[in-house]
């Protein structure tokens, strides 16, 4: 799946800045498009209508939005995963029959589950207008299915529709919801922002049909071909919750405001930790088009000599080159995000200041960002993990991020607010150094596990 990288590499590996630029945006784009896309919408929504909009009902949107945001992206995750990896299956075995029905049936299955999220938060918990539950319930929809088209967007050799379809979205959001807001208040906003999302699903689902045409027929059979991840798909969840359980905790938490119609929210908190995750938004641009694409190429090196029937020295040499590739890579993220980690640190109070929060801010700003440094370390080890179809570790390493997130977070909230944020960092830091020891024990041992661990007549006898 490492698609579009290997084209936004060659990009960014000219001699032009104004490529390396371009490649750069693009690759942020392809890595963090969704969410970035959305916030940076309901930011200058929120700054642009300041005047004209009541900052109650600007608190509510906001609200409503992060919460179809979290639902949509903990209800699909599961099923994101396995689609991920039928799909790189497809391309692996050059068999892209399936793909059509894969994309036909999957979509269905993600608006069915955002559907009953939806029945239940906007049917039964949310206390809202007719037309405010309906532009939600649209909302938390075409969030899943957003969600859902970014599994594809990374095969795709096309990086252009990818940017191009983030941005028409995110200017379609701003204009339409500044335009509903005076005259429909809540549900004018809620609107707007979905006809944004609508916009970036239509869009990319549309290139991924041309490129992928065929028959759309047996389009849930990839459930029983995929029967045999079910690791994946729950670690798909797991991750998802992990990522969002800390915010969950913090709406119940003391200094949580409750802005009627049974919205709850710790502004603080998800303010700090959306400036934390936006630190983290260049390292996961040169995770794709620098550690992914040439680890990749390594690995398929290494098994490709394996089908050649290569000698034991060319095997051990290409294990090798993967493991250097697979050290320089995470030694660049690491002093990318470690220089961004640092130097947000320092001016976390001109930060706090600059977008208008509190002083309580401040530390938990500090904590997220440390926490950021090792979760995108994590995203990286979990991903070679994925690449060896370690799904067992996989599982395993997203359990222990939930658990640890959640007990935490959860005792942070007991012993005071100058604690906030450390749940976070501590889940991501002790998480990380499992997934690093699991994934350098198994790259370590990848003559091994290839020969004779993974080797079935062995399992048998």
């Amino acid at each position: 799946m490492a698609g579009v990288g290997f084209v936004l590499r060659r990009l960014v590996r000219t001699d032009s800045l104004s490529a390396n630029l371009s490649g750069l945006g693009h690759a942020t784009m392809a890595s963090s498009g969704p969410w970035l896309i959305t916030c940076i919408a309901l930011v200058l929504i929120a700054t642009i209508g300041d005047d004209q909009i009541d900052s109650t009902i600007l608190r509510q949107f906001s609200i409503l939005v992060t919460y179809n945001f979290s639902f949509s992206l903990v209800g699909s995750g599961a099923l994101v995963m396995v689609v991920t990896r039928r799909l790189a299956d497809c391309i692996f075995i050059h068999d892209l029959r399936e793909v059509p029905a894969l994309l036909v049936g999957a979509i269905t299955l993600v608006f069915a589950i955002m559907a009953l999220i939806g029945i239940v938060l906007y049917g039964y918990l949310l206390n809202l207008t007719l037309p405010e539950r309906v532009f939600g319930f649209a909302g938390l929809l075409l969030s899943g299915g957003v969600w859902l088209t970014t599994a594809f967007i990374s095969a795709l050799k096309n990086y252009l529709i990818i940017t191009t379809s983030f941005a028409l979205g995110m200017l379609v959001s701003l204009l339409a919801a500044l335009v509903l807001a005076e005259p429909f208040g809540l549900s004018g906003l809620l609107a707007g922002i979905s006809l944004g999302l609508g916009t970036i699903f239509f869009l990319l689902l549309a290139r991924i049909t041309i490129e992928f045409p065929g028959s759309t027929e047996k389009p849930f059979a990839f459930l029983k071909a995929s029967r045999h991840l079910w690791q994946l798909a729950l670690a798909g969840c797991i991750i998802n919750a992990a990522i969002w359980v800390d915010k969950w905790i913090m709406w119940f938490a003391p200094g949580a405001t409750n802005l009627g119609n049974s919205l709850s929210s710790h502004e603080a908190y998800e303010a700090a930790m959306f400036l934390a995750y936006l630190s983290i938004v260049p390292s996961l641009a040169l995770l794709l088009i620098d550690l992914e694409t040439a680890f990749f190429e390594r690995y398929s090196n290494f098994y490709r000599l394996i089908r050649e029937h290569a000698t034991l020295n060319q095997l051990r040499e290409q294990h090798a080159e993967i493991k250097r590739v697979l050290m320089v890579g995470l030694k660049r993220i690491v002093l990318l995000q470690t220089a961004i980690c640092l130097i947000a640190i320092v001016l976390a109070p001109s930060i706090v200041n600059a977008v208008g929060g509190g002083s309580e801010m401040v530390p938990i700003l500090r904590y997220g960002l440390i926490g950021a440094l090792f979760h995108v370390l994590l995203i990286a080890a979990m991903t070679v993990l994925a690449y060896f179809d370690l799904r067992y570790e996989l599982l395993l390493v997203s359990s222990i991020f939930f658990v640890l997130s959640l007990v935490f977070t959860f005792v942070s909230t007991t012993i005071g607010g100058e604690y906030y944020g450390y749940g976070y960092f501590l889940a991501a830091m002790c998480s990380f150094f499992c997934a690093l020891y699991l994934t350098s024990r198994r790259v370590n041992q990848l003559l091994f596990q290839t020969f004779i661990a993974n080797n079935q007549t062995l399992r048998d006898r």
